[in-house]
C-alpha cells in the first residue's frame, strides 16, 4: 500500500546538474570563490573542507561567522551579517557552527547550528536550523518523478487519487467518484503527470524564514517559507506548504512519510501519517494516526485513527477510541467517541465503503457496517447496526428499533435540535481559518444538495403514506420504507410530521432565495410585474447538484468538467479551478432558480401561479417559519437550563449561572435573533409591495 512521493528523489545527479539544481525554485545568485584570507580565517576557526575551491560565497560573507564546520562537494554560502535569529527562547547568532554541509546552498543571514549533516538542500534566507540529526536529499532523480497515490474511499485502491500540491478537495472528488469514466480518468492522470513534473522542478529546500529545531531525520522534504518544525522525529518524502499568510507548524514527536501538508496546518504531539494529503488549515494532534487519506480544509483530528478516507471540509474527530475506515464524508461531519466506522471486511475482500453527505454525525459508540449510504445531516443514535443501510431522508435521526431493525425520524433536526443546526452553520463560517479560500465551500444547511434530498424524501414519504392508505387525521403512525436496511425492517417514525417539516423548510428555502434574488436585482426589475420577473428569472432551473469538495455545482457544470478533461481542453488543475471559480460566480442565481423550483414542487403549484397575492402569502409564511426556527433553537437550548439534573453539580443556581452563563447572554442566540429580525423586516417590506 506504500507509494512514492511526487517530490521524492528529485535531486539530480552530481556534479553535471549542479548549476541547474541551485537555480531551481529561486533566482540565480552570483557566488565567487573564497579569498585566501577567508580560507585562513575559516581554518583558524576549526573548519575543514575536502576542497575549498568548491566552496563559493556571495558578497557580505563573513568567515568569522563560521566555526567548527565541515564542507564536502559544492557548497554555496550567502551573506552573513552580524545579528541574531530567534525562536521562542532560542537565540542564535547569524552564521554556521558545529555542522556538516555537502552539496548545498545556504541563503543570506541564516543561523545553522548543530546539524549533523545537511546534504543536497537549499536553505532560504533568514532560516534557522538547530539541533538536527540529518537533513538531506536523495542523490539520484528518476527521469520521471513517481506519483503519490492515495487509496481513498475504498481500501482496494479502486478509488485512488494522485496527491499534488495543487490538488483541491474538488479535484480529489473528481478522482475518486467517477471511476466508471475511463477517458475522464485518463485525462486526470495526464493532469497529474504534468503536476508531478512541475513540482519535481523545485529542489529539496528549507524556505525563507523557516525554523527547524530539535529534529532527528528530515529527508527529501520541501519545507515552505515561515514554516516551523520543532521536535519532529521523522519527516520523509514530503511537501510542506507554508507562507507568511498561512504558516504551517509541525511539532514534537511527529512522524510524516510520503505526504503533502497543506498551508496553515498545525501538526503536533505524536501524530503519525503515511501516504496522505491535508488541505488548508488542518489540525492534527495528540497521536492521531492517518494512512491513505485526503483530509479537507479546516478539519481537526485528535488521538484517533483514520484509514483510507476521502474527507471534505470541517471534519471533527477528537477521541482516542474513534475509528474511521474506507469512507467518503462530504463535509461538516463529526465523529463521536467510540464510533467505529469500522471493519470493511464484510465481503470476501477489504472492499467495503461508506458514503455520507454533509453534516454526518454518528453518535457515541455507534458501529456501522459497510456498504452504507447516508443523506445529509444524518444523526445516528448510539447502537450497533449489523446491517447495511441506505438512509435517504435528510436531517433525520436514525436509531435501533426494539425488534432489531432500524427506525428513522425525518426532519429531526428542525423539530428537536435547531440550536445545534443553526449554530454549526455559523460556526463553520466563522472558524474558516483559511486566508486563501482556493476551494469554495457552502456552509448553509439549506442549499441545493439538501433541498434536492428533502424534495426526494417528501415524494418518497408521501408515496409510502399513500400505500398505507392514509387519508388524513388520526395518529401519525409509522410507515415501512423499502430498501433502507438490508434484510431488516425500517420504520419511519412520525412520517406526516417529517413531510410537513420538509414542505415548510423547502418553502422557506425558496422564499429566502426569492428575497435575496429580488434584492440583488433591485426593485425596478420586478415592481411592475413580479410574476414575469420570476418566470424570466427562473428559466430552466438546474435540478441535479453535486458536492465537489464542499462546493455545490449543477449537473451542467459537472458535464462541462468531464467533457473538458476527456478532450484535453482542461489540461491542468489551473484550468479546472477556473471552471470552479466561474461556477461559484453563477452559484447565487442558479441556487435561487433551484430554490424556487423546490418551492413550487413542495407547494404543488406552477410558475404561472406566482402572482403578487401568492408571493405575498409565501413571504408571510417564510416570516413565520423564520420566527419558529429561532424559537425552536431557543427552546432546544433552554432545555439545558430547565433540566433539574443540570443543576445537581452546583452549590446553587447562582453558581450555575456563573459557570455556564445566562441563556439571555448566549452569543449565538443573540446573533440568531438579530439576523432573524433583519430577515423578517426586509421580507415584510416586500409583502407590503405585493399586497
Amino acid at each position: 500500500m506504500t507509494a512514492s512521493n511526487p517530490i521524492s528523489r528529485t535531486r539530480p545527479a552530481w556534479p553535471s546538474a549542479w548549476r541547474l539544481y541551485f537555480a531551481r525554485g529561486r533566482e540565480q545568485r552570483n557566488y565567487r570563490p573564497l579569498k585566501p584570507e577567508e580560507i585562513e580565517v575559516l581554518e583558524h576557526n576549526r573548519n575543514r573542507a575536502e576542497n575549498w575551491g568548491q566552496v563559493r560565497v556571495s558578497d557580505g560573507f563573513r568567515p568569522e561567522a563560521v566555526c567548527d564546520c565541515s564542507f564536502r562537494g559544492r557548497v554555496c554560502i550567502g551573506a552573513l551579517k552580524e545579528g541574531f535569529l530567534k525562536d521562542e527562547a532560542l537565540r542564535l547568532p547569524v552564521g554556521l557552527e558545529l555542522s556538516s554541509f555537502a552539496d548545498c546552498e545556504l541563503g543570506d543571514n541564516v543561523a545553522i547550528v548543530r546539524v549533523g549533516i545537511l546534504d543536497g538542500v537549499i536553505v532560504g534566507d533568514g532560516a534557522l536550523l538547530f539541533d538536527i540529526g540529518e537533513i538531506c536529499a536523495a542523490r539520484e532523480a528518476p527521469e520521471e518523478p513517481e506519483a503519490l497515490w492515495l487509496e481513498v474511499g475504498n481500501e482496494n485502491g479502486g478509488r485512488r487519487l494522485q496527491a499534488s500540491g495543487g490538488l483541491l478537495p474538488a479535484d480529489a472528488c473528481l478522482w475518486a467518484r467517477f471511476r466508471d469514466d475511463g477517458a475522464f480518468q485518463e485525462g486526470l492522470e495526464k493532469i497529474g503527470r504534468r503536476e508531478r513534473v512541475r513540482e519535481a522542478a523545485a529542489a529539496c529546500l528549507v524556505g525563507d524564514g523557516a525554523v527547524v529545531v530539535h529534529c532527528r531525520l528530515i529527508r527529501d522534504v520541501r519545507i515552505g517559507s515561515r514554516c516551523t518544525v520543532r521536535g519532529a522525529n521523522e519527516l520523509r518524502a514530503l511537501l510542506v506548504q507554508s507562507d507568511s499568510r498561512e504558516p504551517t507548524y509541525i511539532g514534537s514527536g511527529v512522524e510524516l512519510v510520503n505526504g503533502i501538508v497543506g498551508f496553515g496546518n498545525s501538526i503536533a504531539r505524536g501524530v503519525k501519517a503515511i501516504d496522505f494529503q491535508t488541505g488548508r488549515c488542518v489540525r492534527l494532534n495528540n497521536g492521531a494516526r492517518i494512512l491513505h487519506t485526503y483530509l479537507g480544509p479546516n478539519s481537526t483530528v485528535s488521538c484517533c485513527e483514520i484509514l483510507g478516507n476521502l474527507i471534505l471540509s470541517f471534519h471533527e474527530q477528537h477521541h482516542n477510541n474513534s475509528f474511521l475506515i474506507a469512507s467518503t464524508l462530504l463535509g461538516q461531519s463529526n465523529m463521536s467517541a467510540g464510533a467505529s466506522i469500522g471493519s470493511n471486511h464484510n465481503s470476501r475482500a477489504a472492499d467495503g465503503e461508506i458514503l455520507a453527505g454533509r453534516g454526518f454525525w454518528p453518535g457515541l459508540s455507534v458501529s456501522l457496517k459497510h456498504n452504507s449510504r447516508f443523506a445529509s445531516f444524518t444523526l445516528v443514535a448510539t447502537g450497533h447496526y449489523p446491517y447495511e443501510m441506505d438512509i435517504r431522508l435528510p436531517f433525520s435521526l436514525v436509531s435501533p428499533a426494539a425488534d432489531g431493525g432500524v427506525q428513522i425520524m425525518p426532519g429531526y433536526w428542525f423539530r428537536y435540535n435547531m440550536y445545534a443546526l443553526e449554530r454549526n452553520a455559523r460556526k463553520f463560517s466563522k472558524r474558516d481559518r483559511r486566508q486563501v479560500k482556493a476551494q469554495h465551500i457552502e456552509f448553509d444547511y439549506l442549499a441545493p444538495d439538501t433541498a434536492a434530498e428533502m424534495l426526494a424524501a417528501l415524494r418518497e414519504l408521501s408515496a409510502a403514506l399513500d400505500r398505507q392508505g392514509y387519508v388524513g387525521g388520526g395518529e401519525d403512525t409509522p410507515v415501512s420504507l423499502e430498501g433502507t436496511a438490508f434484510h431488516n425492517k425500517a420504520l419511519v417514525r412520525k412520517p406526516r410530521q417529517g413531510c410537513e417539516l420538509y414542505r415548510r423548510m423547502l418553502a422557506h428555502y425558496g422564499a429566502r432565495e426569492l428575497v435575496r434574488a429580488m434584492e440583488r436585482a433591485g426593485e425596478k426589475a420586478w415592481r411592475s410585474d413580479p410574476g414575469a420577473f420570476i418566470r424570466g428569472f427562473c428559466g430552466s432551473p438546474p435540478l441535479i447538484w453535486h458536492n465537489l469538495g464542499g462546493q455545490l455545482v449543477p449537473d451542467e457544470t459537472l458535464t462541462e468538467i468531464l467533457a473538458g478533461v476527456r478532450s484535453g481542453a482542461l489540461a491542468s488543475y489551473d484550468d479546472l479551478h477556473a471552471v470552479y471559480d466561474r461556477a461559484w460566480q453563477d452559484y447565487p442565481g442558479k441556487r435561487a432558480q433551484h430554490a424556487l423550483y423546490c418551492l413550487c414542487e413542495a407547494g404543488g403549484f406552477a410558475w404561472e401561479d406566482l402572482g403578487p397575492a401568492r408571493i405575498a402569502s409565501i413571504l408571510e409564511e417564510s416570516i413565520a417559519t423564520a420566527e419558529a426556527l429561532y424559537q425552536s433553537a431557543l427552546d432546544s437550548r433552554r432545555k439545558d437550563y430547565d433540566n433539574p439534573f443540570r443543576a445537581i453539580t452546583y452549590r446553587s443556581r447562582e453558581e450555575m449561572r456563573q459557570v455556564i452563563g445566562d441563556l439571555e447572554d448566549n452569543a449565538f442566540l443573540t446573533e440568531f435573533r438579530r439576523e432573524t429580525d433583519d430577515y423578517c423586516r426586509r421580507t415584510r417590506l416586500l409583502v407590503k409591495i405585493f399586497k
